[in-house]
């Protein structure tokens, strides 16, 4: 993501994004570090595809776990980042 790779994300899930999509189907316990990165990943992936519901899906999910860690504050920076992209961009059409 940081090498704008983001493209590769859908296939390295495997078009999963879901945690237990990649587990046993009787798994119903996540360790807290796999479930925050899996979901900080996706969550970022979504932002830089402009699917903004599913990066605040993830960000949501993000902060109900703990709303000061730092993947929480990075994936919620990119998401305002996305917003302000999008509001400049519509105040340009309005503009011409």
């Amino acid at each position: 993501l940081n090498n704008n790779k983001y493209k590769k994300i859908s296939e390295v899930f495997d078009n999963k994004f879901e945690i237990p999509q990649h587990f046993p189907q009787d798994t119903d316990v996540f360790h807290i570090s796999a479930v925050r990165g899996f979901y900080y990943v996706t969550g970022r992936y979504f932002a830089q595809i402009g699917k903004i519901e599913w990066a605040y899906k993830s960000y949501f999910l993000l902060s109900d776990l703990d709303s000061n860690h730092k993947t929480t504050e990075i994936l919620g920076k990119e998401i305002v980042a996305y917003e302000l992209h999008e509001l400049k961009r519509t105040l340009a059409k309005h503009k011409k």
